[in-house]
């Protein structure tokens, strides 16, 4: 502590920079007791400290001298203020400040007693200098029939408003992690334009530097992170939340009547969750090869397995480099979501898809994957040139497993969600390891296939169909190509740019043939290289003219004709998500769908198809349910706090609320119409 510390004893509150006096709220104490308190009056600059002093002062301390049919309760301590001096953050009181006591009578004295009140108060007074303060107080009260009010009564008023009230019934949520803990309040008290709040925490164990209080609408994310040295083991959370909010046009901030809650922590963070997200995350990625976004590739990658006949070392090199390609890619984008987290930025599972840039590179990957799947050049042969023939095979079973791996991102597998979503609500460790984990299940069954030659008397004998299926294969790479496109104009402003940036893949088109008739099929050696140069020459210049076309983000994202409403061909109406219009929705008692989506996400768009048939339309309809659809094509942090709310980092992700139920019902990943019914029924039965 930067501050000099001094002691000062004394007997009474004479000394200039406080001064301290024992009153009472009534005339007197009754059978039913009364109210005391310790009015601290401060002089300019100097301040005390309130229960939890912060980093650095102490709380006062009160020792008693009373009757024995006296009790006096715990001390009421007002919202206090945050005082910043030097490089440390304290919590307490400036100017003045009443603390109260109850008082409670065990058996009543006659009318007209006296009862005397001796106490000692220890306290600390901080300005440049920090005095240490010890101080005597007396107290006689009467024993009165009727209490009345003290001429010191509107001072207890005013104090007593500032008192916390309980406000844990609105800690609808929260997340215990092992480097911090984060609540989630909702309450339509909250409800403003402008906010500006403090949280105040107990116990002492948070950085309270970089406590974040994060308002929107009626709901506040608090984010408490643990101290480096901090016993974390704790059994509850406790704070007082204060601030100010803007309710008039006029832009005035209005105090908000500050709320104390406290919250059993009943379940800490534990290996066994740590082993349920990490087998999730496992099936998930076994699970994500069959997806519409991961097969095209996998079952060239499988093709391509069969040329290796029953050779058993080449096989193994062939499938752990597969494998190492995906844990690699994999564990690149969880340190990329860990480095952006520690930066302030909330992301979650295909947020890299947000970025149009990143989708125009998509765009020309699968291009390029398609065009080497019709044979007009081999990848194989530029890993062959690079790295030579024998390092050539393993280097393309990597690059392989990297492109296995990008192309899976718009897509989220059963069990992944879940998995994803407490990694990404936990620290560093638990994201890096869930993330490998998802490489791992994904990898698995090509290296399964890889290393056990036996396998192949699963599969079809080699022949000419494989380049069939090869080519066959470049249509669902070419109609991703399409759905990027697709992605792309949602994303970016201009509706002259999709011509150009279709001239941009024609380009890239015509490059890749050139590389593949004049390098790879080439004669003379010279010829070649100048081939190969030009070629190159060629997707630079195109690749750079189609990312600078993704520069003007769209600021009209998701809107339609209808304004605040997107109308879908099949005829259901959403409106578009924000916290604002669930919650009044959720407090008129009315069913809530809300939607979690993105243009990116393939399995939404699935989803979309399947579940909305006319029977379930029908019964969204007959039921009154209010549809929000939350877009997250592009990134939106009310959207990205929304979904944490919920447990989650992914999509897609449906929620139902029933009719006068605030907790909602999380709904699977892969949704079809009998499951959206059977949820839907749940309704009724409500």
């Amino acid at each position: 502590i930067s501050f000099l510390c001094l002691s000062v004893y004394g007997q009474h509150s004479s000394e200039v920079e406080s001064e301290l006096k024992l009153i009472s709220k009534y005339n007197g104490v009754s059978s039913a007791g009364g109210i005391i308190g310790v009015w601290f009056q401060l002089s300019p600059g100097w301040h005390t400290y309130w229960e939890n002093p912060g980093e650095s002062g102490l709380p006062a301390k009160f020792t008693w001298k009373k009757p024995p049919n006296i009790e006096i309760g715990k001390p009421k301590w007002a919202s206090p203020q945050k005082i910043i001096q030097e490089d440390f953050i304290t919590f307490g009181y400036k100017k003045e400040t009443l603390i109260l006591f109850p008082i409670n009578v065990k058996s009543p004295n006659v009318k007209g007693d006296k009862i005397s009140i001796e106490l000692k108060v220890d306290y600390l007074v901080c300005k440049e200098i920090c005095l240490s303060k010890s101080t005597n107080l007396f107290l006689n009260l009467k024993m009165v029939d009727d209490l009345a009010p003290s001429h010191f009564s509107n001072l207890f008023l005013k104090y007593e408003s500032r008192l916390p009230r309980e406000g844990s019934k609105w800690l609808s949520k929260m997340e215990v992690m092992d480097d911090e803990i984060i609540l989630f309040l909702n309450s339509p008290f909250f409800d403003g334009d402008d906010y500006s709040f403090d949280f105040f925490p107990k116990p002492e164990v948070f950085d309270l530097k970089n406590i974040k209080v994060s308002p929107f609408s009626n709901l506040i994310t608090i984010t408490l992170p643990f101290l480096a040295d901090a016993d974390r083991d704790i059994k509850e959370i406790e704070g007082i939340l204060s601030g100010e909010i803007k309710t008039d046009k006029a832009g005035a901030l209005e105090p908000f009547h500050p709320i104390f809650f406290k919250k059993e922590i009943k379940e800490k963070v534990g290996v066994n969750n740590l082993f349920i997200a990490i087998l999730f995350a496992f099936l998930g990625g076994i699970v994500l090869n069959l997806m519409p976004c991961v097969f095209p590739v996998l079952s060239i990658k499988v093709a391509s397995i069969m040329k290796l006949g029953d050779d058993k070392k080449s096989r193994l090199k062939y499938g752990i480099s597969f494998a190492l390609g995906v844990i690699a890619t994999f564990c690149l984008l969880s340190l990329i979501i860990i480095f952006l987290k520690q930066s302030g930025i909330a992301l979650g599972w295909g947020f890299h898809l947000q970025s149009p840039v990143f989708v125009v590179l998509m765009m020309f990957l699968f291009t390029a994957l398609a065009l080497s799947f019709f044979g007009w050049y081999e990848i194989g042969l530029i890993t062959a040139t690079f790295f030579g023939r024998k390092m050539g095979r393993e280097m393309g079973a990597f690059s392989g497993g990297v492109i296995s791996t990008l192309v899976a991102t718009p897509c989220t597998a059963p069990f992944m969600g879940t998995a994803v979503g407490y990694s990404l609500n936990k620290g560093w460790f638990e994201t890096l390891l869930t993330f490998v984990s998802l490489g791992v299940g994904m990898a698995l069954p090509f290296f399964l296939l890889c290393a056990f030659p036996k396998s192949n008397r699963w599969l079809p004998k080699p022949g000419e169909w494989m380049n069939s299926f090869k080519q066959v294969m470049a249509f669902p790479l070419l109609g991703t190509v399409l759905w990027l496109f697709w992605v792309w104009k949602k994303q970016v402003l201009g509706f002259d740019k999709d011509v150009y940036l279709l001239f941009c893949l024609l380009f890239f088109c015509f490059a890749l043939w050139l590389y593949g008739r004049g390098f790879q099929l080439g004669g003379h050696r010279k010829t070649k290289w100048v081939w190969l140069i030009f070629s190159i020459l060629l997707i630079v210049v195109a690749l750079k003219v189609a990312t600078s076309l993704s520069g003007e983000i769209s600021s009209k994202k998701g809107q339609s004709t209808s304004g605040n409403k997107i109308i879908e061909k099949n005829g259901l109406v959403w409106e578009k998500f924000n916290q604002q219009l669930l919650d009044k929705y959720i407090a008129a008692d009315l069913p809530v769908l809300i939607d979690f989506t993105a243009s990116w996400c393939i399995t939404c768009q699935v989803n979309k198809k399947i579940a909305f048939t006319e029977k379930t339309k029908r019964e969204l309809r007959e039921k009154g349910v209010m549809l929000l659809r939350a877009d997250w094509t592009e990134y939106d942090p009310e959207i990205t706090k929304a979904l944490a709310f919920y447990g989650r980092r992914s999509i897609p992700l449906n929620v139902l609320y029933l009719s006068g139920e605030k907790k909602p019902e999380i709904l699977p990943e892969i949704l079809t119409a009998s499951i959206l019914s059977f949820y839907l029924e749940k309704i009724n039965k409500n």
